[in-house]
């Protein structure tokens, strides 16, 4: 066999068609990736996850902003129906007299000192709590499909 001879003009062309032909595979390639569905089960599973998880965390902050509500109340109801009006002066009312066990002979009396039993210590009101902010309003993350929709 003879060996042929080749020009560089030849193995120029021969380059030039390989170079087009690999680009023209790259194109189809990618071309292909792009319109190729992309498989979104996962990713749609776990948003889904979140998104409960997200609404369930806004409607615990809303529900313990009820009860804390209910709770400022009731409290204050209860400061209400136990103050304490303020304490008198003595009214020199004597206590009982006090018998014996056998009940014929009066004891020694206690010195009066004024109002018998003795007032309850005067109760000073405590300081108004903090404040209560508006309800937070229950967010509840968009769908999944509305998310992915391409726009």
């Amino acid at each position: 066999m003879e060996k042929e001879d080749v020009t560089p003009a030849a193995v120029g062309v021969l380059k030039g068609w390989a170079a087009i032909i690999a680009s023209i595979a790259a194109l189809v390639t990618a071309v292909g990736a792009i319109l190729k569905p992309t498989d979104t089960s996962a990713t749609k599973a776990t948003y889904e996850t979140l998104s409960k998880a997200v609404k369930d965390n806004s409607e615990a902050a809303a529900r313990n902003h009820d009860d804390l509500v209910a709770l400022r109340a009731y409290m204050e109801g209860m400061r209400q129906s136990q103050i304490v009006p303020p304490p008198t002066t003595g009214t020199g009312v004597a206590p009982p007299p006090m018998v014996d066990a056998t009940g014929l002979k009066t004891m020694k009396k206690p010195p009066l000192l004024g109002a018998y039993p003795p007032p309850p210590p005067v109760l000073s009101a405590p300081p108004p709590p903090p404040t209560i902010h508006k309800r937070p309003d229950v967010w509840a993350p968009p769908e999944f499909g509305e998310v992915t929709k391409k726009k």
